[in-house]
């Protein structure tokens, strides 16, 4: 989850993913879409809940931002009978 370099692999047509700040209890996550000759960057400011696995993200709009609005949840379990 804290391993937000890795996050292009998982996102759709995403090219690149890179910390840009971690003020207090949050992290600005740079984040950049290529799809053909369209893209779009924006940063999310992310928190992670440790105790329920959850990372939730928004666009931190005080950023530059190509997307107008994002906000939502992830949550990471482990697979049914992995230690």
């Amino acid at each position: 989850m804290h391993d937000v370099g890795a996050w292009h692999a998982m996102l759709p047509q995403t090219s690149d993913t890179h910390l840009e700040s971690a003020p207090g209890d949050e992290e600005l996550v740079g984040v950049e879409h290529r799809y053909g000759l369209v893209t779009a960057s924006y940063t999310l400011r992310i928190r992670f809940d440790e105790a329920a696995h959850r990372v939730s993200f928004e666009i931190a709009s005080e950023r530059p931002h190509d997307v107008r609005a994002a906000h939502g949840f992830l949550e990471v379990h482990a697979w049914p009978g992995d230690p």
